[in-house]
C-alpha cells in the first residue's frame, strides 16, 4: 500500500501532542523557576532583610553618638570647663601636698644631723612650684656643731639652697641659737 499525502476525512486531523509538549515543558519551566526565584527570595530575603535592620540599628547608633559628641562639645565650650579645670589644678594641689612624707623627710634630717644640734622647730612648706621649703630652728652645743650641720646640708643631695638666716651665742654659754632655710628634695632619695 501506498501512503496517501492528503487528508480525506471529513474532519481533518490535528496533531496536538508535539504543541502540548512544548507548551507544557514551558509551563513546567515556567513554573520550576517561579518555585525557584519564590525560594531565593525567601532565603535571600530573609538575609538582606537582617542586613537592613543591622545597618538601621548602626545608623541609630551613629546618630545618638553624634547628638552625644554634640552635647560633649558644647559643654567643653561652656564655661563650666573652666572651673573644672581650676578644681582639678586645686585636687592636683592637695594630693602633692598629701605625697609629702613626713617619714622619709625626718629619716633624711636624722641622716645629717650633728650630733651636737637639737632642732626646736621643723616647718616644711610646699610652694606653688611643688618645691619643700623648709625652716629649721634649733640649738648647737658648741657653734662648730651647727656649722658641721650646715656642711652636711650642704653636701647632701636632698638639700639645696642651704642658708644660715638667723645666728645668736647666749653670753656666758656654749650654746648657738640657730635658723636655716634650705629646699628639700625628696625624689632624690628615690632616684639613687
Amino acid at each position: 500500500m501506498k501512503r496517501l499525502s492528503v487528508n480525506l476525512a471529513s474532519e481533518p486531523f490535528v496533531n496536538r501532542a508535539v504543541p502540548l509538549a512544548a507548551v507544557s515543558a514551558a509551563l513546567g519551566a515556567a513554573l520550576l523557576l517561579t518555585v525557584f526565584n519564590l525560594g531565593s527570595f525567601v532565603v535571600l530575603g530573609r538575609e538582606y532583610r537582617a542586613q537592613r535592620e543591622e545597618l538601621k540599628g548602626q545608623e541609630t547608633k551613629l546618630q545618638d553618638l553624634g547628638k552625644d559628641m554634640a552635647e560633649k562639645e558644647r559643654q567643653l565650650q561652656s564655661g563650666a570647663v573652666a572651673s573644672f579645670a581650676e578644681e582639678a589644678t586645686y585636687v592636683s594641689g592637695l594630693l602633692q601636698d598629701k605625697r609629702f612624707s613626713w617619714i622619709t623627710f625626718l629619716q633624711d634630717l636624722e641622716s645629717v644631723k650633728a650630733f651636737g644640734v637639737q632642732l626646736q622647730n621643723v616647718s616644711p612648706r610646699i610652694t606653688k612650684d611643688g618645691l619643700v621649703q623648709v625652716n629649721l630652728r634649733g640649738m648647737a652645743n658648741p657653734r662648730s656643731e651647727m656649722l658641721q650641720f650646715e656642711m652636711n646640708l650642704f653636701a647632701s643631695p636632698r638639700f639645696k639652697e642651704v642658708q644660715i638666716t638667723n645666728e645668736q651665742r647666749d653670753p656666758g654659754s656654749p650654746l648657738t641659737n640657730f635658723s636655716i632655710t634650705c629646699v628639700y628634695v625628696p625624689e632624690v632619695r628615690h632616684a639613687s
